[in-house]
């Protein structure tokens, strides 16, 4: 079966995402050890943000290992394989956990609203029949 558009698609936006999501969570590890350091941390703490290092050291992780998972799915829905379906679900309810918990810890902010949207479209169109055949087919 040839590779429906809308995959191809969704195949290139994750190794955009999994490229940039590597950075971020890069930054977010380097800022939150920055931030954890005894110097750091006296300052995060005169500001009203205690326990800032390790929450941008934990979110730096997880962006990382979504960013991985981006890169594996992008392949995986580049090639139909059958288990790049299944990791596209799960990306985008992790996806989604991840955004719900930047708007618990941040307040509403309209980016993690759209990010949202985002991956309940891209779940919707991947529970489509014929994009679950298309990689049951490969």
């Amino acid at each position: 079966m040839q590779r429906p558009q809308g995959i191809t698609v969704l195949a290139i936006l994750a190794l955009i995402a999994g490229g940039v999501g590597l950075i971020v969570g890069a930054l977010g590890l380097a800022f939150g050890g920055a931030a954890a350091a005894p110097q750091g941390q006296a300052m995060a703490d005169a500001a009203g943000i205690p326990g800032l290092g390790a929450n941008a050291m934990i979110l730096g992780m997880f962006a990382m290992l979504l960013a991985l998972l981006d890169l594996i799915f992008a392949y995986g829905a580049w090639k139909l394989m059958n288990w790049a379906w299944i990791l596209g679900i799960v990306l985008q309810a992790l996806t989604i956990a991840q955004m719900l918990s930047m708007w618990l810890m941040r307040g509403f902010r309209w980016p993690e609203v759209a990010v949202i949207g985002l991956a309940a479209i891209i779940l919707v169109y991947m529970l489509q029949p014929k994009v679950r055949a298309a990689f049951q087919s490969a």
